[in-house]
Formats: C-alpha cells, sequence, structure tokens
C-alpha cells in the first residue's frame, strides 16, 4: 500500500471512529424521566423507584420530571418533541393508549412520534370508597347510586384518563348515575377520596394499597377479569354482578421517536435488569404490579392491541373530548 493511499485509511478511521463511539455511548448526559401525571401519582411513583437503579447503571444523572396535564397528553408531548437521542423516556400508564381515541386533536402521533422501550408491567384498578360511605360491595355501591341518582361524586384523574373512562364504563354497565369530579391527577384525586370532597374513585393498585393498609378508604372490588394475587379476598367487579367487566392498567416507558436503535436497546436492557433486581422486584409486587418482559418490538404491538381495545371503551362512555 502507498504512503498516500494509507494516510487515505488513516483519515477514514480517524472520522469514523468518533462517530462510532458515540453510537455506542448511551446514555451520554443526563436522563429526564417524564411522568405526565402529579407528583403522588403511579407514574410519579414509579419514576422515582427506578431512577436511582437507573442512575447506578448509567452513571449519569437520571431526574425525575413532572408534567401533568391534558390527561398525559401534556408530559407525552413534550417526550415526543424532545431531542431524539433517547435521553427523555416517558413514565407512561395504560392513558397513553386512551387518549388517541378521546382526543379529537392530539399534540402528536403515538406511533410516529413515541418509541416504545420496556413494559414494566401490568396491575389491577380497584374501586375504592370513602369510609364514611355505607358500602362494602360493589352491589351496594349500584343500589345505594340508584337510590340516590346523581348525587354521588367519583374522581378521576382528569377528563379522559384512566379512571375517568372505567367509571364511565362502570356507569353504563351498571345503570346508574354519578357525577364526575375531575382532578389533576391520580395524587390529586386520591387526596379528594381521602377528604372526603368525592366518594368513589377507581384507582390504581400502585396509589391506593398503602392508604387502604392504613385503613383510610375502602376497598371493594378489583377491576380485572380475575382476582389480585396481592388481594386475594377482594371480588372482581365482574363477581359484584357487572357480567364481562374487565379494565387493568399497565405501565411502561417509552422514548422520543427516531431514537436510535442502540440507545432504545441499551435503555431496554437496563430497565429489564432494573425490574428483575429483587428489592423492585419485591416493590412491584407490593403495590399489585406483575413484572413484564416484552421487547420494544413486543411492547409496540401491545400498544396497538390496548389503542383498539381502549377506542372500543371511549366509543362505549360516549366520552370524546375535543
Amino acid at each position: 500500500m502507498s504512503c498516500r493511499n494509507a494516510s487515505r485509511v488513516i483519515c477514514m478511521l480517524a472520522w469514523l471512529i468518533p462517530a462510532y463511539a458515540g453510537a455506542q455511548a448511551y446514555p451520554s448526559k443526563t436522563v429526564r424521566l417524564v411522568s405526565p401525571f402529579a407528583a403522588g401519582g403511579s407514574t410519579d411513583l414509579l419514576a422515582r423507584i427506578f431512577a436511582p437503579k437507573l442512575n447506578a447503571a448509567w452513571k449519569q444523572p437520571v431526574i425525575v420530571e413532572n408534567r401533568a396535564g391534558a390527561a398525559g397528553n401534556t408530559g407525552a408531548d413534550a417526550v415526543a418533541k424532545a431531542a431524539a437521542d433517547g435521553h427523555t423516556l416517558l413514565v407512561c400508564a395504560s392513558n397513553l393508549a386512551i387518549n388517541p381515541s378521546l382526543y379529537t386533536r392530539m399534540p402528536f402521533d403515538t406511533v410516529r412520534d413515541l418509541a416504545p422501550v420496556a413494559l414494566i408491567g401490568t396491575a389491577a384498578n380497584v374501586l375504592i370508597v370513602h369510609p364514611s360511605l355505607p358500602v362494602q360491595r360493589v352491589q351496594d355501591l349500584v343500589v345505594l347510586a340508584k337510590k340516590r341518582p346523581g348525587e354521588l361524586q367519583y374522581g378521576s384523574g382528569g377528563s379522559g384518563v384512566g379512571s375517568h373512562i372505567i367509571a364511565e364504563m362502570f356507569k353504563h354497565a351498571a345503570g346508574i348515575d354519578m357525577v364526575h369530579i375531575p382532578y389533576k391527577g391520580s395524587g390529586p384525586a386520591l387526596i379528594g377520596l381521602l377528604s372526603g370532597e368525592v366518594s368513589v374513585y377507581f384507582s390504581n393498585m400502585v396509589a391506593a394499597m398503602s392508604q387502604v393498609k392504613a385503613g383510610r378508604v375502602r376497598l371493594v372490588a378489583v377491576t380485572s377479569a380475575e382476582r389480585n394475587k396481592a388481594i386475594p379476598a377482594t371480588p372482581t367487579i365482574a363477581e359484584g354482578g357487572i357480567a364481562g367487566f374487565e379494565a387493568d392498567n399497565w405501565y411502561g416507558m417509552l422514548t422520543t421517536g427516531g431514537a436510535p436503535a442502540n440507545a432504545v436497546a441499551a435503555a431496554h436492557r437496563d430497565i429489564q435488569r432494573a425490574i428483575q433486581d429483587e428489592q423492585i422486584t419485591a416493590r412491584l409486587h407490593e403495590l399489585g404490579i406483575t413484572p413484564a418482559a416484552l421487547s420494544p418490538e413486543q411492547f409496540g404491538r401491545f400498544i396497538a392491541a390496548e389503542m383498539d381495545k381502549w377506542r372500543k371503551a371511549v366509543q362505549l362512555a360516549g366520552a370524546r373530548l375535543d
């Protein structure tokens, strides 16, 4: 090889090495975990459970950022419009699959603008009531609501979020009328129930169980098709006479659409390792979450199926928003 050719090869390698090194390094800077709901809610809690573990694994700062509003759309939109480098992650729940059917105008395209990274796990939602409400079973609530149509108030984490849609599904299936009181997130909604501002709330198990164990709210039923292993004595809503009722919740992480494949793969790998950590696994089980293990591609197909399922639920509830 001539000296001139050798020099050309060396120059080419010198140009490629930084690009290759950059492609392999993830994360290379601070990572933001965006919770699209207020502090104290389920996605906020999960973000704060995972942040220290990912910080230790990545040797980079991992910051939890709350971007509440529009049933989770505000936070999701912030991630959708972030730099497509994988350093901004959305800690999401089932509302991500609900919103495309709920809102006439979406600020982003869920499939195009967000890239699935990892499914954290699935959990039942729970029907809880204020202790002052004379309700022990689903049947009790239905009877009471029929005696007092339009008087009972139920809370939600906001118009269009899962807790709202599930309650509307329940109202429709049970043939009852309750008044909707929306809050700015599941945390404030739970506080509304604790204070007695509302009497009924369909909560995710993550946020509810500590209050149930403390006796501050009464657990009536789970929304899953089968009883939850974490609370096996609690009947399903279907067992309470609402045949076929089912409305589970799920949690996952996504990043900005178009993020490098190596960044998505690295984030997926380390999130899965965190999920498998004994302490985090135990914490998830304590919160009623069954850990999951799907590849980013499988998680994408899972989200697509969920979007189809909730499209039908939104139509049933008649909850379409502008």
